[in-house]
């Protein structure tokens, strides 16, 4: 984590613990609000509506970008089963989605 420093002094502030507090429950509060929201019937029709325009953009640049088809190309050619290609996308989303960091290219 950076550390926040003033631009007029250029000394680093300090915040104190109930500001630390504060926005740790902001951020639980807006988490709480958002999973009430992704778990409802129409929070998932919603989620899968945007899921399903999420994977046609990728299948788009998959067909589009040379260095995509390239890549599939390489992947088909060395035989690359199912479960390879569904690994390859679970990393991608959960990279994108910054559930885990970012580890360059796969």
């Amino acid at each position: 984590m950076a550390v926040k420093v003033n631009p007029v002094t250029l000394r680093p502030e300090i915040e104190t613990v109930e500001e630390k507090d504060n926005q740790e429950r902001n951020r639980l509060e807006a988490q709480a609000a958002n999973r009430m929201i992704t778990e409802s019937p129409d929070g998932r029709k919603v989620i899968d509506i945007i899921t399903k325009r999420l994977f046609g953009r990728i299948e788009k640049v998959l067909e589009d970008d040379p260095e995509c088809k390239s890549l599939v190309a390489v992947l088909q050619d060395l035989g690359a089963t199912e479960r390879i290609a569904k690994n390859a996308v679970d990393q991608l989303v959960k990279r994108f989605l910054r559930l885990e960091p970012k580890q360059g290219v796969m």
